[in-house]
């Protein structure tokens, strides 16, 4: 869901920023997932990781080459 808009935006970014701010907004979502109380809130959490991982995915792929 998260990978062609992704693409779409590093197009005007630099990889060399874009994927490293991904993976810090992940491990802040990381721990924020520490937090929650209830059932919904790791839910959010845990599709807002997806989220983020989905954009990150298609150029860690790009990156092993």
């Amino acid at each position: 869901m998260m990978q062609v808009p992704s693409n779409i935006f590093i197009l005007d970014t630099k990889p060399s920023k874009y994927l490293p701010s991904c993976m810090v907004v992940r491990g802040i979502m990381s721990v924020c997932t520490g937090f929650t109380t209830n059932f919904f809130g790791a839910l959010c959490t845990r599709f807002l990781i997806g989220f983020v991982e989905g954009g990150v995915l298609s150029w860690s792929s790009f990156l092993n080459r």
